[in-house]
């Protein structure tokens, strides 16, 4: 049974809807209660462990749990975080930044405070440094959803980046100061730099260390990234210790099975989830409720062919069947229109929904154009390119001595792209393909990246324009031939996705959500935060949802067109997907 892990550190990871969130409670509670010191670590942006745990309390900051006080919670907040962490280091940084890159101080301070805080799997890394270091007790730790918590555990090499981009500008400034000064002379900051790199290898020291508990269910989509997951674990290196996997099913060796309850939430209710592992009384419940006072229309597929917006993008909490829905939707869209259909999710499931291969290359699947963005990939590209355009340029000045060191500046400065700017990257090229008539559909990356993603465009803009004048400082007319010409053709794509945002003639966000509390909960947190940054929903899919007793849901406000989709037993493969849309209805309260 994973308590009975030897591991001081457990990462509880998974595909989201897997019950993952309700796996790292109910072990961080079970361990409290055993006696053991724990304290409990929510990374997901989009935090559920208060819902879970039935606590409305704020979180951010670490509190006692309700249930024990040998529980510690925390929904960790990376901005926080990185606002303390960075504030006493800010002066002798932008001292750095400015001497070492040519920037004013204005200039080198704006960089800084685009480029370091706020990168969430990075934060999280330090967060997680920190605590390894000074817990008595044992660390449990509820990550985002598979993507994301592979990004956390490759955050090392992200402080890398970041180090050696400052390294690059301490050796600049150092080198110019020891000229004036006629001895040798290090730069203050470099004191930081080596706190980080500190930092960097206490977190490797934790992943080393951990066990990983991997969270699953039943279907054929979650199966397939379950394994996926597995083998990077293993690739890295790191120790796949268990497998919960939840509902029906005989578990199998390094697994422990949980049977379906209904609304494992509270003390109780996590006491009696974790007493269940390993039960054979593994059964379905119901099929979820749909909300009181309903009236059925069937207008739904005319208006997602005839009146739905040209860029359509699906977004919901990790397992709702996001990437079902906006697979449906495409190739219903295809019959009268050009479609294409791409994720953004770094662990997409395109492949997996549609029945066939999905990948970088676009291919079409039944009159969809379909593929998974690379956003890795697509950045490394642009990144290489501006190198190879920075060591042109100074190759052909000629330019020696402490110009090396500037080369060196520019080719790592790359290395200081504020977060996510790679996965925005890769969205924003949908706007050359938005057209009058002519659709694109993204399945999106669960709640929390879904929302940081929406807010880059306005800081990657910014950090666009940093960078430019970074560039400009540095020989200007020659410079603009190739670097900034790529930098100034992001910097139009990024005020060009962010004015389609808020254009509900160009965009619709759909919100797919589930009846249950824990993922209704989160789908009005994230409907909130899209109406406070005016983007416009265009519907809400309640997912996997027959006629039933009402469970009372809130409305939402203002309530959305709302569209039921009734439960489908694996809608896998493209005839599947379109008898699955057939069942689709309106919703009038």
């Amino acid at each position: 049974m994973p308590l009975d892990l030897p591991d001081r550190i457990v990462f509880v990871v998974g595909k989201g809807g897997t019950g993952k969130t309700t796996a790292a409670c109910a072990m961080a509670l079970a361990s409290a209660d055993a006696g053991f010191p724990t304290h409990l670590l929510s990374t997901d942006p989009a935090h559920s462990i208060g819902d879970v745990l039935d606590d409305p309390r704020d979180l951010r900051t670490p509190l006692a749990s309700r249930c024990t006080p040998r529980l510690t919670i925390e929904a960790f907040d990376p901005h926080a975080f990185g606002r303390a962490l960075f504030a006493p280091a800010v002066p002798a940084l932008s001292l750095l930044v400015e001497q070492g890159t040519w920037l004013d101080a204005d200039d080198a301070r704006a960089f800084l405070d685009l480029s370091l805080p706020g990168i969430n799997e990075v934060m999280a890394a330090l967060r997680i440094a920190e605590l390894s270091e000074t817990l008595d007790g044992r660390l449990v730790i509820d990550t985002a959803p598979t993507g994301h918590a592979l990004r956390l555990f490759d955050a090392a090499a992200v402080l890398a980046s970041w180090i050696a981009a400052l390294d690059a500008m301490a050796e600049k400034a150092d080198a110019v100061a020891s000229a004036f000064a006629g001895r040798t002379v290090s730069h203050p900051a470099r004191a930081i730099i080596q706190d980080w790199q500190a930092r960097m290898h206490s977190f490797e020291r934790a992943l080393a260390s951990a066990g990983f508990v991997v969270a699953t269910r039943e279907g054929t989509v979650v199966a397939a990234e379950t394994g996926r997951l597995i083998a990077e674990l293993n690739g890295r290196g790191l120790r796949h210790r268990a497998t919960i996997v939840t509902g029906p099913g005989q578990p199998v060796e390094n697994q422990s099975a949980v049977p379906l309850l209904d609304d494992p939430r509270g003390c109780d209710g996590l006491r009696d989830w974790w007493l269940a592992v390993n039960s054979a009384d593994s059964t379905r419940p119901a099929a979820p409720a749909l909300p009181a006072n309903v009236h059925r229309t069937t207008a739904v597929r005319h208006w997602l062919q005839a009146e739905a917006p040209d860029l359509m993008l699906f977004a919901g909490k990790g397992g709702v069947g996001k990437s079902t829905c906006a697979a449906a939707v495409a190739l219903l869209s295809a019959r009268t229109a050009p479609t294409r259909l791409l994720s953004a999710d770094p662990a997409g499931s395109l492949s997996e929904v549609l029945g066939t291969p999905v990948t970088s290359v676009p291919g079409v699947v039944n009159g969809v154009t379909a593929a998974q963005i690379d956003a890795a990939a697509d950045f490394a590209r642009l990144r290489d390119a501006y190198g190879s355009a920075v060591a042109d340029i100074f190759t052909r000045l000629g330019i020696g001595g402490t110009g090396n060191l500037d080369q060196r500046v520019l080719q790592a400065i790359w290395g200081m792209a504020p977060p996510g700017l790679d996965e925005v990257m890769a969205v924003v090229r949908l706007m050359e393909e938005v057209a009058p008539g002519r659709r694109v559909i993204l399945d999106t990356a669960p709640t929390g990246h879904f929302l940081n993603l929406l807010a880059i465009p306005g800081s990657g803009l910014d950090w666009t324009h940093a960078l430019l004048r970074v560039l400009l400082n540095y020989r200007a007319a020659t410079v603009l031939e190739g670097a900034a010409r790529d930098v100034l053709t992001l910097a139009r794509r990024l005020r060009a996705f962010r004015q389609a945002l808020t254009d509900p003639g160009r965009t619709g966000v759909f919100l797919v959500t589930l009846d249950e509390p824990v993922v209704w909960n989160e789908t009005r947190r994230l409907h909130e935060s899209l109406i406070l940054a005016n983007i416009p929903v265009a519907a809400l899919i309640l997912n996997r949802t027959d006629a039933g007793p009402a469970r009372g849901l809130p409305p939402l406000n203002p309530m959305p067109r709302i569209i039921r989709a009734p439960f489908h037993a694996a809608p896998v493969g493209t005839d599947r997907l379109l008898d699955f849309i057939n069942g689709w209805e309106f919703l009038e309260l």
